[in-house]
């Protein structure tokens, strides 16, 4: 296989996405990663983004990028690994083992609004995620939270607006406005991070499939006020902790 051309060798796949999959590898050396494999199909995109958001940028927040390559028409991401996988198999787990406490849930809110904080504000421009879902908030082995997949990410100036051609974004996570006027700016990134609170806060997934009537998240919230009291608390923490 090309892997063992590259220096690493894959041990397994760990999730399939739209642009590739990932494996957990090890490096020559013997230290544990996550590659990224795109094959040139439509996702070149992906992996131009991933690195343009990425390579210069470093925080404790945000998955770190250590490494890159292209072979043929195959493409690589070396990014650092993540044990504990992503934060939706830990909200939806149906193990016992597989539970987080309220202390973790709220140090990973906590987490994740610090990434978000840092890449709004990033010297360099605005990099807005698109993409912020329990799915792309990956987990280290302290259960430190890591904002990952900047494969539709946007690097703009502070303050700045970008008129998208089509909404990106996963649905039940996109922000209403940005659908409407297609303004690709931070505010979108807010709203789809204040959905994932709710889905901390309820243990909830953003769509119920298991009702008659399919009812996204934010709308069962607004039926139910009293859910929305508690928000503050969450918020209160987040801004005492930037």
């Amino acid at each position: 296989m090309v892997f063992a051309h590259l220096g690493w060798v894959a041990e397994v796949c760990i999730v399939t996405t739209c642009a590739g999959k990932v494996y957990k590898g090890k490096l020559s050396d013997g230290q544990a990663v996550a590659v990224k494999h795109i094959v040139s199909d439509g996702h070149v995109e992906t992996f131009v983004r991933e690195v343009t958001s990425l390579s210069h940028v470093k925080h404790p927040n945000l998955v770190a990028l250590t490494g890159c390559c292209k072979h043929e028409d195959e493409y690589f991401l070396v990014y650092e690994l993540c044990e504990n996988g992503n934060l939706s198999e830990w909200l939806y787990s149906k193990s016992k083992e597989r539970t987080l406490s309220w202390l973790q849930r709220i140090e990973i809110a906590i987490d994740c609004a610090r990434g978000l904080w840092f890449l709004h504000t990033y010297p360099g421009g605005c990099i807005v995620h698109r993409d912020i879902k329990p799915t792309n908030i990956l987990l280290d082995s302290n259960f430190q939270a890591k904002l990952s997949d900047f494969g539709l990410s946007k690097v703009m100036n502070l303050g700045q607006s970008f008129v998208s051609s089509e909404v990106r974004g996963t649905f039940g996570y996109v922000d209403p406005e940005y659908q409407r006027n297609h303004h690709v700016n931070a505010k979108g990134d807010v709203y789809s991070f204040g959905i994932v609170l709710m889905q901390i806060l309820s243990g909830q997934k953003v769509i119920n499939m298991n009702h008659n009537t399919h009812m996204q998240l934010n709308k069962k919230v607004q039926q139910k006020k009293s859910a929305i009291h508690l928000m503050p608390i969450w918020i209160s923490s987040i801004h005492k902790c930037k």
